[in-house]
């Protein structure tokens, strides 16, 4: 019997085709595996998981190193090995994860950093309290600070010589400069998105890293992503109580061992930045 895929990611659900076309293993973890395809990467993550964009969660743990040793083909009804489905997609929740248009109130960023104030210690958590404590925040802390003047100032080639500059920086597999992004990217207004800059961004960070911190930043671009992010905005839009805030931030923070803390981190300036400048770019000023 096939493993069944409980949830996908509709966007990438929507790129396959039906009729199966040739897939590889790319890399295998415990709880996680990536495929490359001519969709583009495809993650499959254990159950429990959160869904992120271009990925599917499992109904069922497995053994992903065992992908290697099959000829892949992948299409819309699923994953098959040897022409055998070893995946199937065909009954599985497609979700929809890109950012709506939901306007995040002024001092939105309070509960984050008083979320934060917890994790200090963990990957780039210090910066948010003015600090450096390891070697990666001292080295990233002037970096990042010119690249959020950069991105608010306006003008395209002084945001991306900064996205470049802190591009792949930190230890992991998606490095802890790159969720910092990914996550600063999740909290500008949808301006940025409309007019292209989160993606050119996005891309230009991406040309800079490994190609898994690459797939994330690309989607970010997009304006997709994971289901617990978009959980959690939801919860400061409409101003949910502090248990329901803290259960949000509780799920983003778990993402490895530091890139959800690191996210959030990203998160708190980008809150902070558009909230201090009124969603405005200097240009537009």
């Amino acid at each position: 019997m096939p493993v069944r895929a409980m949830k996908i990611c509709a966007s990438l659900w929507g790129s396959l085709h039906q009729e199966p076309g040739p897939a590889s293993l790319h890399s295998a973890f415990q709880h996680a595996a990536n495929l490359s395809a001519g969709a583009g990467m495809l993650t499959l993550l254990s159950p429990g998981k959160g869904l992120q964009p271009g990925s599917a969660v499992l109904e069922r743990a497995m053994d992903f190193s065992r992908l290697g040793a099959y000829s892949l083909t992948i299409g819309r009804d699923g994953i098959f090995a040897d022409g055998a489905k070893l995946i199937s997609f065909q009954q599985a929740q497609r979700l929809e994860l890109r950012l709506d248009e939901a306007f995040l109130p002024p001092g939105s960023e309070r509960p984050v950093l008083d979320f934060l104030s917890g994790r200090r210690g963990t990957g780039l958590v210090s910066l948010a309290f003015q600090e450096a404590d390891n070697p990666w925040t001292e080295f990233l802390s002037p970096r990042l600070l010119a690249f959020r003047r950069a991105v608010w100032a306006g003008g395209a080639d002084g945001a991306r010589q900064a996205a470049r500059r802190i591009a792949g920086c930190g230890p992991g597999l998606t490095p802890s400069s790159d969720d910092w992004l990914c996550g600063y990217l999740a909290a500008l207004p949808s301006a940025f998105r409309r007019d292209g800059t989160a993606a050119l961004l996005a891309e230009t960070a991406a040309e800079a890293t490994n190609d898994i911190s690459a797939n994330l930043l690309r989607w970010a671009g997009k304006g997709y992503f994971s289901e617990d992010i978009l959980a959690l905005k939801r919860c400061l839009c409409h101003d949910s109580g502090a248990a329901e805030r803290r259960t949000a931030m509780e799920r983003v923070a778990s993402f490895g061992s530091s890139s959800g803390c690191d996210f959030l981190t990203g998160f708190y300036f980008g809150l902070l930045d558009t909230n201090t400048t009124g969603g405005k770019r200097l240009e537009e000023t």
